[in-house]
């Protein structure tokens, strides 16, 4: 009897359990469901549940949702009924990218690709005014960057045609869809279909970003921009005097060692006399790699500036040659200015490098995110005549665990170290009103009594 007992309650367990799994993966069903059938027409599906693009697609019933939602669009085209479309669009684009099962996988390839497709073409046909768009939602390039992840040919094919067509091409969102390329079989494809064609602008940068990607990696049997108008292109790139386009010159440059020999020259000559320290950076790794050992000399130098070192020493690394490395490269407070000037430099930070960087502060300490001893710097960088008015802009940042300046924080640059160890330790623990400097400093205090 207790035997029995004991068997009907795992039953039971089993039913609440599949019940409770049920229910959480029809969430997106019901949302979509409820979308498509509810009387209050071309809602947003986000009016529905907020946080539908959050969802994952854990089932093939799920993706099937997705597919009757793409076709509810495609009709919504055919009646000339834009309301909410251009979001709604790319809410069902973005959950083509929350897979989590096979299947489901399969039933977006197969079925999905092609109806993305329809709503894609049909997208771009109705003039822009048609629609009410806005530059957040952007469903047709976020489109293409699912063609690009998926391995559907109607969808490759649709991803080609956009790129020959010179399809916005000044979006950022190229240099995705490149990269995704480059990391499945796309990117043989697309090489080939384009052949001897360039893409325009941003795209155009993001194509030679993906093939210099490709080279390096001894993938290309022949590079795209190795041609009469390739090297055109390269040359106006290396000339160009429009700051904002020197991160275009990098990439032309990181193109030299794969290209003809007879464009090589005049090119690498732009490239080590630019304005630019990150071309010039790409220069000595190009002619280093074409055997050059002045560039290499170049590369070993280069190294042994704080500011842009970390690249340098990167390349060396690539080349074999780390042994050349400067002995200052390997000292741990080099090696911690160079940390920080190189994330000052991302394009998401400053952009650039700074004119100074020096350390105001080193210590050892237990650092409760990390739940370990470490050495911690608080470093101070200055980046001259920077500001609106002339004036130089000064601020601190701290290397050792998590690399990162709080630029919200007004006056930080004055705040003595403690109080800056401390705001850095419970910002990176997440804490609530990080910023009051006591909330972080009790915390250190209780892991570092003397």
């Amino acid at each position: 009897m207790p035997k029995l007992l004991l068997t009907i309650v795992v039953l039971i367990l089993a039913v609440v359990v599949s019940v409770i799994q049920n229910k959480k993966r029809s969430t997106l069903s019901t949302t979509l469901n409820d979308w498509i059938s509810a009387p209050e027409v071309y809602q947003k599906l986000s009016s529905l549940n907020e946080n539908i693009r959050d969802l994952n697609v854990n089932t093939p019933a799920e993706a099937e949702m997705i597919c009757r939602g793409l076709e509810y669009l495609k009709a919504q085209f055919g009646a000339e009924n834009y309301s909410n479309l251009n979001e709604n669009l790319y809410t069902l684009a973005v959950l083509f990218q929350k897979i989590n099962n096979k299947q489901a996988y399969q039933v977006l390839n197969e079925r999905g690709i092609p109806l993305l497709i329809a709503n894609f073409n049909l997208y771009r046909n109705v003039a822009e005014e048609e629609i009410s768009r806005d530059s957040y939602y952007e469903p047709d390039i976020f489109i293409l960057k699912i063609f690009a992840q998926y391995t559907n040919r109607e969808g490759t094919k649709a991803l080609i045609e956009a790129i020959k067509s010179n399809y916005k091409p000044d979006k950022y969102l190229w240099s995705v869809i490149f990269e995704i390329a480059a990391e499945n079989d796309q990117s043989n494809t697309i090489i080939r279909e384009l052949g001897q064609y360039l893409p325009a602008q941003f795209a155009g940068i993001s194509y030679l970003d993906m093939c210099n990607r490709l080279a390096v990696e001894g993938k290309l049997s022949k590079h795209p921009f190795d041609s009469e108008p390739g090297f055109q292109l390269l040359r106006k790139l290396l000339q160009s005097q429009d700051r904002d386009e020197f991160s275009y010159a990098v990439s032309a440059t990181a193109a030299l060692p794969f290209i003809n020999s007879r464009y090589q020259a005049e090119l690498l000559k732009l490239a080590s006399e630019h304005p630019d320290i990150d071309v010039r950076i790409e220069s000595a790794w190009a002619g280093a790699k074409l055997g050059d050992d002045q560039s290499l000399q170049g590369l070993v130098e280069l190294a042994k500036d704080y500011r842009y070192g970390n690249k340098p020493m990167l390349y060396l690394k690539e080349l074999g040659k780390e042994s050349l490395a400067p002995a200052e490269t390997k000292q741990a407070d080099f090696q911690a200015l160079a940390e920080l000037c190189n994330w000052l430099s991302h394009p998401s930070e400053f952009g650039s490098y700074p004119d100074a960087a020096g350390i105001v502060d080193k210590r050892e300490l237990y650092w409760p995110p990390t739940q370990d001893r470490r050495t911690m710097y608080i470093i101070e960088y200055t980046y001259k005549n920077h500001k609106e008015d002339g004036s130089d802009d000064i601020g601190v940042g701290m290397v050792g665990s998590t690399t990162f300046c709080l630029f919200g924080i007004e006056g930080l640059v004055n705040y003595p170290p403690e109080k800056i160890y401390g705001i850095h330790c419970a910002w990176e623990m997440d804490l609530e009103d990080y910023a009051n400097p006591e909330i972080g400093l009790n915390i250190l205090r209780k892991y570092n009594q003397k």
